[in-house]
């Protein structure tokens, strides 16, 4: 079954409206913005919750040699240094 998808730029939207209202005037928006786009209240609820989790700015394989295993770039620097005593 295919999940039906919210836009983020109205997710964003909702979500600044969302910010200047009391708590019963928010429950409306959010409930009239589910029926909107048939879903369920909760499923807004967690994407506005999933749209204001910050992301990682680093790769996911950080620190992990693309190029070379992990043993080879070891021997390779190992080389290098004894190089660098030598001169």
């Amino acid at each position: 079954m295919k999940r039906k998808q919210i836009p983020e730029d109205r997710l964003f939207e909702l979500n600044n409206k969302i910010k200047l209202v009391f708590a019963s005037e928010r429950k409306r928006l959010i409930e009239e913005f589910a029926d909107f786009y048939g879903v369920s209240a909760n499923t807004v609820y967690r994407n506005l919750r999933q749209q204001s989790r910050p992301r990682s700015l680093n790769r996911s394989d950080t620190g992990v040699p693309r190029k070379m295993s992990t043993s080879e770039m070891e021997k390779y620097c190992q080389i290098i240094a004894a190089m660098n005593q030598w001169c």
